[in-house]
């Protein structure tokens, strides 16, 4: 299982046997030089497993800036990219994709550029490809299925944040926005829960990703959000000695992917 964004490449090796996670390898990304031919040629290069192991699936879920949420009854298969291109700037050769929410019984629909999707045509051939949102949105459906009140669900990427809320299993909002600082996390929190009318006093918030409790982001939200707390790993998984060391809110969107098995 990998997963890739503009800042961050990283993958975990799944014992299926004993459903454990076994390896977990990271690389840091240079700006703008992630999804290229020539960053998986360096990092294959390199990286004996990668090079070598042959697992029986493999998935590669990616953050893509280019999505939208479509529900199940106004999508077109033949016209998702045109639906995708009135809220999103596409080029002429980006490749248009679809993953199915069937919990949301919704399509989110990402483009990827031409030479990114023939960069993983030879590294990562055979693989499935999902948008990391999807497995997000999916694993915090089922984990607050039977949860009567909204919770919001934030996971932090190096500039980034996603932000999902959602009420038993009906999402009720997914949107991610750039981020610099604390005051900008804080900022675009708020103004999701304003909107969704959630009262910060009230409404728990569970934060993933790369966040720490001495950060910015983290000491400004507690400052606003009363049940601000953060998230652990996937409970569905079992762990192998080291993944200990690990902060249990990392690599969320990574781990998430067992539900793509």
């Amino acid at each position: 299982f990998a997963n890739i964004d503009d800042h961050q490449f990283s993958y975990f090796i799944l014992d299926k046997l004993r459903n454990k996670a076994v390896v977990l390898k990271d690389y840091h990304i240079l700006m703008g030089s992630g999804k290229s031919a020539e960053f998986f040629q360096t990092v294959f290069a390199s990286d004996d497993i990668l090079r070598n192991y042959n697992p029986s699936k493999k998935v590669l879920s990616i953050q893509t800036n280019a999505c939208a949420l479509t529900p199940d009854p106004l999508f077109s298969r033949e016209n998702m990219r045109d639906g995708l291109s009135l809220v999103s700037r596409l080029k002429h050769s980006d490749i248009v994709y679809s993953d199915f929410l069937p919990i949301a019984n919704t399509h989110l629909t990402y483009s990827i550029p031409l030479e990114f999707n023939s960069a993983i045509s030879t590294y990562f051939s055979g693989a499935s490809l999902v948008n990391s949102l999807s497995s997000f949105i999916e694993m915090h459906l089922m984990n607050n299925k039977h949860r009567q009140y909204p919770a919001v669900m934030v996971n932090v990427r190096k500039h980034s944040m996603d932000v999902v809320v959602c009420k038993g299993n009906e999402l009720l909002f997914c949107n991610s926005f750039e981020h610099q600082t604390g005051e900008d996390f804080i900022y675009y929190l708020l103004y999701v829960m304003e909107q969704l009318q959630l009262n910060p006093d009230v409404h728990q918030v569970i934060v993933f990703g790369e966040i720490e409790r001495n950060s910015s982001a983290w000491l400004i939200a507690q400052k606003y959000i009363r049940y601000l707390m953060l998230g652990d790993k996937p409970e569905n998984l079992e762990y192998s000695y080291g993944f200990d060391q690990l902060m249990p809110s990392q690599y969320h969107l990574l781990f998430s992917q067992i539900l793509c098995v």
